[in-house]
């Protein structure tokens, strides 16, 4: 057997667990039936009654326990474990194996040939050859001496298959060395897929291995080298399905040829069934069939390989028939005209048609085309497809345009709504319309009773062809003329009405004074009074023309009104003037006035009546002078104040004429006005108008009295964490007024002489407000009236911190905060210092020591700490260099004292010459017997290690030394 170099090991490469489980309609191997190949003295394999377990029991030189079947296009999975921690060196597998089989008839010369994946625990020197920690992949082909083995002590090797390079007889594939050995007793889950050309290996789901190539079938098995306790157990396999085909695009009536192995070996499985289906509803078997497809489209192809037993798998794989590009683009399938759009999807092709048409071109994908006549047309576009296969895609188009026939017929009168719409269609019937615009929406196919604008038609057929139109009715020129009137003196038959300049579309006219049509378009002879006539033309259209014939002789205007400027003034003038032709006239007004002048009156509405004295013809006129709006003074109104303080004033106006002057105590001035009062005070507002219109008002101004705020402080300067109380007297009056306190540090009173701790470093300014019972307030601040200082933070370590009797020269170092500028120290009333780091000797004396330490910064303000240094009594380790542990009474152990290790924490150690910890404590009290794993060691030197820490300790304290065993 070989020695492990280093007993123990630490594994770094990590797998991902997974539970295995019998692979779906998987066939469980029967090992009963297995047999070992190859040299039959390096191996013992034994298998258990159910034949799902084999165990691997001898050390020796490479072994290996195979299938009777042969394996390909598999996937076999089951566990492996090695089941002692005696050895470190290969398990594993092998595959593909064909040669030798039975018993070596020329064991220095036999061929072999197999793949071999194999797993060392930890990198090993052996004679001079090294074998390094991890997996290997290799292929043995050729002849080998099975006699050449390597044998030191119990260990036997064969020299390549231990090493793992490169030789005449064998090819290394793949290594992972990277820290990954194995672990004792750990039981490992192994997969191979082992196709004709591929293998990949997985351990615990993690793959470590994938080749490509071309390999044949052959045996599976278990391979081991130099490693006895190793199980094998739970072993199942299921067949895969995996075949190629000749291309993965065909053309329609193209011969699709399927195989085997991507054409890697001829040699096939001959106890399996291979049946095909092709998609289509064709049916195939054997290893390389072939198919003709005769339609496009994607078609599944799925091979089912079913073994003796009935258990089948089954794999496919989409192959595309080409369909074409699918080439001609969106077209629609009718036109409305003579003419339309086509558009292929394909770029490369040409257009043609069985009839006469014009093509835009003829190899663009997209093309215009014209025909001479309605009917249907069918066009060709002929390409080949991105997959190199020919099409040809038909497209028919039904021409159809649509003719409209629009008659219209105005309204006969300006403004009459008799018009008429009609429109005859030619096309696929049945017509829908739709005519909107002027206030018409209606579906019909014409319409009556419509009036003179613009009109809008949309017209559909069955087929969606459509229509867009306007049209616009037009009305007659309106009657056109001037009317004539003349005045009638008065009580004279002197009066004219009628109308002249008569121009119109639908002459002649005829007019209509009440007693039917005449030719009359005047009438004379007329009192005063109000007349009409209708004016009728050649069409039936008429109109009706109003009018007056006014009283002659007299009238009365206003020449002059000069309106009132103030509320309340008595100085408007009115002036009225009579015209007439009728001599004399006299005037007279409702208030008994006889001119034609009202002056110096108020506001009001007054009356005059002018008569002429032959023939006496009258004329009156109301006349109304208004008021103007009242000037007023709305605000300031009286108020009362605090005395002290200035008032602000602002004025409100309303009514009189704009643009205000303002006089405040007879001083000009603007709208507001600021006065300062210490006592009642009156004020006097006068406002003026841009009329001259005045407005006056007088304020009073009443006052309360204010308080006075007065207050100081018992003390200015502290530091912080001292006793930082401030007393604030107050001294303002009144005494009995309410008081606010704000001491500027976020914190308030309503106290009349408050106390206040200030808790936090700085400069803080203190406010006090007074307010009275009339809400009057006076305040006092004093500006940065209170000083609080840091305070320094005492803090020291010292050193060593364990102190025992053996050492107590002690060494501090100031640790303290907030730059302190002098240092106190005093140890334990026996020693004092003003060194920032001081060094003092304590005596050599078991027991506790106060040590104290006092600060000062730069404003004075003191801190100091205290701790408490404890000088204990040094502990010791005895150790033993030698003990006999052969049986008598003495000395059979080997024990490690400890004085004053009570309060630590204790690990020992015994280790041999290969570095392996052979025996451990925690308890000083129990001690070694010298054996191990049961069983006594050799005599010889050992090493011990023992380690203290915790308690006190800065550090672990690590001691080692030799000890002898000898019986």
């Amino acid at each position: 057997m070989l020695l492990k170099s280093i007993i123990f090991s630490i594994t770094i490469f990590s797998f991902i667990p997974y539970i295995l489980a019998q692979l779906p309609c998987g066939q469980a191997m029967d090992l009963n039936t297995w047999s070992q190949e190859g040299y039959a003295s390096t191996g013992q394999w034994t298998v258990n009654a159910s034949g799902t377990q084999v165990v691997q029991s001898v050390n020796g030189a490479s072994t290996w326990f195979v299938s009777p079947e042969d394996y390909i296009n598999v996937l076999i999975q089951g566990s492996i474990k090695v089941n002692t921690s005696a050895d470190d060196d290969l398990v594993g597998f092998v595959f593909g194996y064909e040669n030798p089989i039975g018993t070596l008839t020329n064991p220095s010369n036999t061929y072999l040939k197999t793949f071999v994946l194999d797993w060392k625990q930890s990198t090993q020197t052996f004679v001079g050859m090294n074998c390094t920690e991890g997996f290997a992949l290799y292929q043995m082909d050729g002849n080998f001496d099975f006699t050449n083995i390597t044998i030191q002590g119990s260990g036997q090797v064969y020299p390549e298959m231990w090493q793992r390079v490169n030789s005449a007889n064998l090819n290394l594939l793949d290594t992972d060395y990277s820290n990954n050995g194995w672990n004792d007793f750990q039981q490992y889950n192994f997969q191979l897929k082992y196709t004709y050309d591929s293998i990949v290996i997985w351990i615990d789901g993690n793959r470590i291995f994938e080749e490509s190539g071309c390999y044949n079938p052959g045996k599976f098995g278990f391979y081991n080298q130099s490693q006895d306790d190793v199980i094998y157990s739970n072993f199942s396999y299921a067949h895969i399905a995996d075949f190629s085909v000749s291309d993965t695009v065909f053309c329609v009536s193209d011969t699709a040829f399927f195989e085997l192995g991507l054409g890697c070996s001829s040699a096939y499985n001959a106890s399996l069934n291979y049946d095909w289906s092709f998609g289509d509803g064709g049916l195939g078997t054997g290893v390389s069939p072939w198919h003709d497809y005769q339609t496009g489209g994607v078609y599944q192809v799925e091979l089912m390989v079913t073994d003796s037993t009935g258990c089948s798998t089954s794999t496919v794989q989409n192959i595309l028939v080409d369909f074409g590009d699918t080439s001609v683009g969106s077209y629609i399938d009718s036109s409305c005209y003579f003419q339309t759009t086509l558009y292929a999807n394909a770029n490369n092709g040409s257009w043609s048609s069985d009839s006469s048409v014009l093509f835009g071109s003829v190899s663009s994908n997209s093309t215009s085309v014209e025909v001479v006549s309605n009917g249907e047309y069918n066009f060709y576009w002929d390409y080949v497809s991105s997959n190199g296969c020919p099409f040809t895609d038909t497209v028919s188009v039904t021409f159809h345009p649509m003719n409209i026939n629009l008659q219209a017929n105005n309204p006969s009168c300006s403004d009459g709504s008799d018009g008429l719409l009609n429109v005859v269609v030619s096309g696929v019937a049945p017509y829908t319309y739709d005519w909107t615009g002027n206030g018409v929406n209606s579906n019909l196919q014409g319409l009556q009773n419509l009036s003179a604008g613009t009109y809008d038609l949309h017209v559909e057929d069955a087929i969606g062809c459509d229509y867009d139109t306007s049209v616009t009715l037009i009305e007659p020129v309106s009657f056109n003329f001037t009317i004539l009137e003349v005045d009638a003196d008065c009580d004279t038959v002197n009066g004219v009405f009628g109308v002249s300049d008569l121009t119109g579309d639908n002459g002649p006219f005829q007019f209509d004074w009440g007693n039917g049509p005449t030719q009359d378009s005047i009438q004379e002879q007329l009192l005063a009074g109000s007349y009409s006539v209708e004016i009728i033309d050649a069409n039936g259209c008429d109109t009706l023309v109003n009018g007056v014939v006014n009283l002659g002789g007299v009238s009365l205007v206003l020449d002059s009104l000069v309106p009132l400027a103030c509320y309340g003034d008595t100085n408007a003038y009115v002036e009225v003037t009579c015209l007439t032709d009728n001599g004399s006239y006299t005037y007279n007004w409702d208030d008994g006035t006889s001119s034609n002048v009202l002056n110096a009156v108020s506001a009001g509405t007054y009356t005059v009546v002018v008569t002429t004295l032959n023939p006496g013809c009258i004329d009156s006129m109301t006349i109304s002078v208004p008021e103007p709006q009242e000037l007023l003074i709305i605000a300031p109104s009286d108020s009362v104040f605090c005395s002290g303080v200035n008032v602000d004033l602002v004025s409100v106006v309303q009514g009189g004429t704009g643009g205000y002057n303002y006089s405040w105590n007879n001083m000009a001035g603007g709208s507001s006005y600021s006065v300062f009062i210490n006592q009642d005070t009156l004020v006097a507002l006068r406002v003026e108008d841009s009329l001259g219109c005045v407005a006056e008002k007088l304020i009073t101004l009443n006052t309360h009295p204010s308080p006075f705020a007065n207050f100081s402080i018992s003390d200015s300067i502290f530091c912080v964490g001292n006793s930082n109380l401030v007393d604030f007297v107050n001294f303002s009056t009144p005494s009995d007024a309410d008081f606010q306190w704000f001491f500027g540090d976020g914190n308030q009173s309503s106290l009349v002489n408050p106390s206040h701790l200030y808790a936090d470093t700085g400069v803080y300014s203190v406010l006090l407000i007074a307010e009275n019972s009339f809400g009057c307030l006076d305040s006092a601040e004093l500006i940065n009236a209170i000083y609080v200082y840091p305070r320094p933070l005492a803090s020291f370590i010292y050193s060593p911190a364990t102190i025992t009797i053996e050492d107590t020269d002690i060494d501090f170092y100031d640790q303290s905060s907030g730059n302190p500028i002098y240092w106190e120290w005093s140890f334990h009333g026996n020693g004092s210092s003003n060194m920032q780091n001081p060094e003092y000797n304590f005596p050599a004396e078991i027991g506790d020591y106060s040590v104290l330490l006092i600060v000062q910064n730069e404003f004075g303000c003191l801190d100091s700490v205290t701790q408490i240094l404890t000088i204990k009594d040094d502990f010791t380790i005895y150790v033993p260099n030698t003990f006999t542990p052969d049986g008598n009474e003495t000395n059979n152990t080997w024990e490690v004292e400890l004085k004053n290790a009570e309060d630590y924490l204790l690990r020992i150690r015994v280790y041999n010459r290969w570095g392996e910890l052979i025996w451990e404590s925690h308890d000083a009290q129990q001690g070694w017997d010298g054996s191990y794993n049961g069983r006594l060691v050799p005599d010889g030197t050992y090493v011990w290690i023992i380690e203290v820490k915790g308690g006190d300790l800065d550090k672990p304290f690590v001691k080692q030394g030799h000890i002898n065993v000898l019986k």
